[in-house]
């Protein structure tokens, strides 16, 4: 099954979703909404209501240093810099290794599991399934306006 801290993410998750369904589709007001959720971000990417933006910076390959740029641009922002700006803090680095290849790991087991390919790595509850179904139906625009209340 999931760990604790999947079912947080998954939970926190299902809430970020959510509410920009209901700005973007229900209310359309004019929001900032910021997320490190990716996968937000490419639930929405076709919305016509939603214009993803991120902010800026250069990554320097050879040091991992990160230089923030503090420029607006349209578009969604390729990754996560956590573990950049961990190594640029001074972290040692064997954590921020370790910390990388469980962020990657992670990053990879989320992206399958919503997008229904990694059905074999856990064991989902009923309840959790229940989610996954109704995120799903309503990103594939199946589910009534009466089931989001």
């Amino acid at each position: 099954g999931f760990s604790m801290a999947d079912r947080v993410f998954w939970c926190s998750y299902v809430i970020a979703f959510a509410v920009v369904h209901f700005l973007a589709s229900h209310l359309r007001s004019r929001i900032l909404f910021a997320t490190h959720y990716h996968l937000l971000c490419e639930e929405f990417q076709g919305h016509s209501a939603i214009m993803n933006y991120n902010m800026a910076c250069h990554v320097d390959e050879t040091t991992h240093d990160v230089t923030f740029l503090y420029k607006f641009q349209p578009g969604v922002c390729p990754k996560s810099f956590g573990s950049n700006v961990a190594h640029m803090a001074g972290v040692p680095d064997e954590v921020v290794q370790r910390a990388r290849g469980i962020a990657e790991r992670f990053e990879a087991d989320c992206t399958a599991l919503f997008h229904g390919s990694a059905r074999h790595f856990c064991t989902l509850s009923d309840h959790e399934v229940g989610i996954m179904r109704n995120l799903q139906r309503l990103r594939d625009g199946t589910m009534s306006a009466q089931e989001l209340r």
